[in-house]
């Protein structure tokens, strides 16, 4: 990540929001859990709205994903990018 996006505000938020649970699923693990940024409307837009930022002006029609992929983040991200998700 670049030293503009470390100081946009949001990325400080997003980042409390993720909760650190350590040495999971075994030892020497930092599990990164969002249940507790997709829990926070504000953020869980902040962190779509930084993504479209990034890729918005890519020219990208498709996108292609794994089924883990929640349908609450295809629909939020389709609604920015109007874009085609198979997954």
């Amino acid at each position: 990540m670049s030293a503009y996006r470390d100081e946009d505000p949001r990325i400080h938020d997003i980042k409390t929001r993720i909760r650190v649970v350590p040495n999971f699923p075994k030892p020497g693990i930092m599990f990164q859990d969002i249940t507790t940024l997709l829990l926070n409307p504000k953020a869980f837009k902040d962190t779509i709205d930084l993504f479209v930022e990034r890729y918005k002006g890519k020219n990208i029609s498709v996108v292609a994903g794994k089924k883990y992929k929640t349908k609450l983040t295809r629909k939020s991200e389709s609604l920015h990018f109007c874009f085609l998700f198979l997954g």
